[in-house]
């Protein structure tokens, strides 16, 4: 799924399965990723001002030059996951 650039603030995403999804350039701030799937996905540039993203499955994610301004990644996986810049 392609969501490039779009805005999902305040949004509840938990338990979903965004398996190598592109949310390049989304605003995600303050939404609830709770226990998602997200391993592959490209976060390149992504907004996450207070997102929720606990317990979630990020492996292999990419997190380049997002802003993580208070995000939440207790528990998460991120085994290969790219924070360059972030």
């Amino acid at each position: 799924a392609d969501f490039t650039s779009s805005s999902f603030v305040d949004s509840d995403l938990s338990g979903g399965n965004f398996t190598g999804a592109r949310f390049v350039s989304a605003d995600l701030s303050k939404t609830d990723f709770t226990g998602a799937n997200l391993t592959g996905a490209d976060f390149t540039s992504g907004v996450f001002v207070d997102a929720g993203l606990i317990g979630t499955g990020a492996d292999d994610s990419i997190f380049v030059n997002a802003v993580l301004t208070n995000a939440d990644f207790t528990a998460a996986s991120l085994a290969g996951a790219d924070f360059t810049a972030a």
